[in-house]
């Protein structure tokens, strides 16, 4: 395999450690300041790195290249917006389904939405719609019955 391609499964399979992790803390939060308050303030925390991480980029480079920023308004700033949804929503979920089931189901409409934009060939190839990709997500959702709590 491609050393390239090891180091982006490599970075996915560490982005996928971060989410779950991500999960345990904003659920934590949750049960101290409420859903939708941890999945704001969580937010709020981002978006404070974030700036700090662009001024030491812009002090590193000498600017910030501020026309491609603004140009790129829409993008991040919808971004943004999905982000906070996101995060109220595991602020919701995780405490009522259990880290597993919550993430499992962000995993299917993140994967259901990933088909949809295949499927239209909006992320730049069109794949086709077929059985195999179907019953992929219907045993994602099996995976997720069977994760969830019994009570």
């Amino acid at each position: 395999m491609e050393r390239s391609l090891l180091i982006a499964v490599f970075v996915a399979l560490l982005t996928g450690l971060a989410i779950g992790a991500q999960g345990g803390v904003v659920r934590s939060a949750a049960a101290l300041v409420g859903a939708a308050r941890a999945g704001m303030l969580v937010n709020v925390a981002g978006g404070t790195l974030s700036i700090l991480l662009l001024a030491a980029l812009a002090a590193a480079r000498g600017h910030l290249g501020l026309p491609a920023v603004l140009h790129s308004a829409p993008f991040w700033g919808g971004a943004g917006a999905l982000g906070v949804g996101i995060l109220v929503g595991m602020a919701v979920a995780l405490p009522r389904l259990g880290i597993a089931a919550g993430l499992g189901g962000i995993i299917f409409g993140q994967m259901l939405a990933a088909v949809i934009i295949d499927t239209a060939g909006l992320g730049g190839t069109r794949i086709a719609l077929s059985a195999p990709r179907l019953a992929g997500l219907a045993f994602l959702a099996l995976g997720i019955v069977l994760l969830l709590p019994r009570r």
